[in-house]
Order: C-alpha cells, then sequence, then structure tokens
C-alpha cells in the first residue's frame, strides 16, 4: 500500500535556496518521509508563510484527504502576511520584503513602506498572543484527528 504525507511550512519545509526546491533527496522532510517508508509527499509548505496560514492550510488539506502522515512545521512567531489591494495577481508581502509591489491605478507600495510597517507591527506585538493563537492551532488541529501528526519547530 502506497503511504501518503503531508507537509506544511514556510522555506525551511519547501526547500527554497535550494535548486530542486522540495524535490531535494537531503530536505529534511524527505529524509524523514524516506525513513517512514514514504514516497507518496504532498508538500504544500510556502516560503514566508506565517502560522496563521501554515494553520489554514493544514486544517483545509486533511479535511480533504486522509494522510498517513502530516508533518506540520511552525515558523517564526512575528512573521506577518499581508497582501495589498484586490489584485488579480498576488501582492502578498511579510513586510520585510525588498521589492515594490504595484497596485492599479499606479499606485505603489514602496518596499521601504513594506518594511517600515512591518518595524512598527513587531515593536508593538507581545509575542503572548501569537504563541497563545498557535496554541490554538495546535489543538484544532489535534481536534481534526489526523493519522501520525507531528509538529516541529523549524523557525521559531
Amino acid at each position: 500500500m502506497n503511504k501518503t504525507a503531508l507537509v506544511v511550512g514556510c522555506s525551511y519545509a519547501n526547500g527554497y535556496g535550494f535548486p530542486q526546491g522540495k524535490d531535494l533527496p537531503e530536505l529534511w522532510t524527505n529524509k524523514i518521509c524516506k525513513k517512514l517508508g514514504i514516497n507518496d509527499i504532498e508538500n504544500c509548505a510556502k516560503s514566508g508563510a506565517n502560522n496563521h496560514w501554515i494553520f489554514l492550510e493544514t486544517s483545509n488539506m486533511i479535511r480533504q484527504k486522509n494522510y498517513d502522515v502530516v508533518i506540520v512545521a511552525w515558523s517564526e512567531t512575528a512573521r506577518f502576511n499581508f497582501s495589498f489591494g484586490l489584485e488579480t495577481y498576488s501582492t502578498n508581502s511579510n513586510l520585510t520584503d525588498d521589492f515594490n509591489i504595484n497596485l492599479v491605478n499606479h499606485q505603489l507600495v514602496s518596499a521601504n513602506y513594506q518594511q517600515k510597517t512591518g518595524d512598527r507591527l513587531r515593536r508593538y506585538l507581545n509575542y503572548h498572543w501569537p504563541i497563545l493563537d498557535l496554541v490554538k492551532y495546535v489543538n484544532t488541529l489535534l481536534a481534526l484527528k489526523p493519522k501520525n501528526l507531528f509538529f516541529v519547530n523549524s523557525l521559531g
């Protein structure tokens, strides 16, 4: 029988920066799955993903399919993801990016503006709240009762 695994997380789980990305045999998620005898790996990890996105993606995926193993690699607690405008193309930013975002009507969200906004938010962030959110995410995923659910602190 073919075993299946789901991997959700940020760049540490998707192999960002490696030429083969998530298909790199030496990537830690692939090594774990190989040790468990799993060849069918659905790696949905996304570079820059925050814990809120990781939670939503994981819960959505495990409601759609019954995986033999689910690996959730949590990200940094102070990571923000923000989408500017209502464009038909990606305007996602983690508010640390070094690129400008062009919106319709020639509006520009400069890299400098994104970074300063992120800096302001992080200055006033109390880590109690994102940690409490993480506890709620874990409890909710556990309540969905997937088989062999593993949590990894990959960037915390």
